[in-house]
């Protein structure tokens, strides 16, 4: 007896799926920094670490990021909108807002300054063409990995990441593909310690 053939998987089931990985690790991280808090508080000890709100850039997506870290590095969630879509007519996959997620792996302590590894997801491109006389709007969803550096005071902390990052493959309106690419990225962001 052989198995029923698979139905292809949707560009938006994809998507979804990637959407949720990203942000079970995010939250995974979340829930070991809050075990570790618990074990070093049963030590009576007070467990080091720091949350941040602030505004960052990732290429063309500007908004707002909420950053804990931690000594061994950090948790981050953007959300924001897309700088470069004034004159869309029509969004076709996505709108303005998008979101990034990710972690920072540091060399030394998370909560001092020092040099980082980002493993990073989410909206970082929009695709437009013109399809039928209008300029229709493709979000596309993407994620990889980047050095940078970080800049942490008592109230504060900034910095900046340099990387690489591999877009989705997307179908257009009319039947057109556009292709896995890579991209290189470019993050600042800037918080105040809460």
């Amino acid at each position: 007896m052989s198995s029923p053939p698979h139905a292809p998987v949707s560009c938006h089931a994809r998507r979804r799926r990637a959407i949720g990985a990203l942000l079970a690790a995010c939250f995974t991280v979340l829930c070991m920094t809050a075990a570790e808090a618990r074990e070093w508080s049963s030590r009576g000890g007070t467990y080091p670490d720091a949350g941040y709100l602030g505004l960052a850039a990732w290429n063309g997506l500007a908004g707002v990021q909420v950053e804990v870290a931690n000594p061994v590095g950090s948790v981050f969630i953007m959300a924001g909108g897309h700088a470069d879509t004034g004159s869309v007519d029509d969004w076709e996959k996505g709108d303005r807002f998008g979101f990034m997620a990710g972690l920072r792996f540091l060399a030394g302590d998370g909560l001092s300054s020092g040099w980082h590894g980002t493993l990073f997801g989410g909206t970082l491109a929009v695709e437009t063409q013109r399809e039928d006389g209008r300029r229709v709007a493709y979000q596309r969803l993407g994620g990889g990995g980047g050095l940078g550096y970080q800049l942490v005071r008592e109230r504060l902390r900034a910095g900046f990441t340099l990387g690489v990052a591999q877009l989705e493959t997307i179908r257009t309106q009319d039947g057109g593909r556009v292709g896995s690419e890579f991209i290189p990225v470019l993050e600042a962001s800037a918080g105040f310690r809460f």
